[in-house]
């Protein structure tokens, strides 16, 4: 879903609009990446939960033990309920300003017209998403990047 507003005062206008979802889940970053539970995935760049492993009996923890037997993790299924986190976001998409220069400035300039426009594209946003990015759902990938543009019109 998603939802936008606009203002206008004068010769200004701003607008933006929002992306949300919510309700879902979606698989970790961290488990898709590769850290499956096996010893192997010590070796890696770990999260802090990593600290927290079951390590001996007496131990109380949600983090099972590493598998030292060589062979996959169960952590491997895909069916498995810890590779799953919350995918929802709200997501700034797109903020617009627009200044249109007032047309007896523009006379003076010797213009029949002059706008400038801004527009910010993907500017944050708002998870509980451990991962880069929740619209990639799940997995490793770079999140979008952020998107600056300017435009000037010019009427002569």
């Amino acid at each position: 879903g998603g939802f936008g507003t606009s203002f206008s005062w004068r010769n200004l206008t701003i607008g933006c609009h929002f992306a949300l979802m919510m309700g879902h889940q979606i698989t970790s970053a961290y488990y898709a990446s590769g850290n499956s539970g096996s010893i192997g995935s010590a070796a890696k760049n770990v999260l802090v939960l990593e600290m927290y492993r079951w390590r001996k009996p007496g131990d109380i923890t949600d983090v099972p033990a590493y598998n030292t037997s060589g062979q996959s993790s169960s952590l491997m299924s895909d069916y498995f309920d810890r590779k799953l986190e919350d995918g929802s976001y709200l997501k700034c998409s797109a903020i617009t300003i627009s200044y249109s220069v007032p047309s007896a400035v523009c006379r003076k300039m010797k213009m029949s017209s002059l706008s400038l426009n801004c527009n910010l594209r993907d500017l944050f946003t708002i998870s509980p998403y451990k991962g880069l990015d929740p619209e990639s759902f799940g997995g490793f990938s770079y999140p979008i990047s952020r998107k600056f543009m300017l435009q000037i019109s010019a009427g002569i």
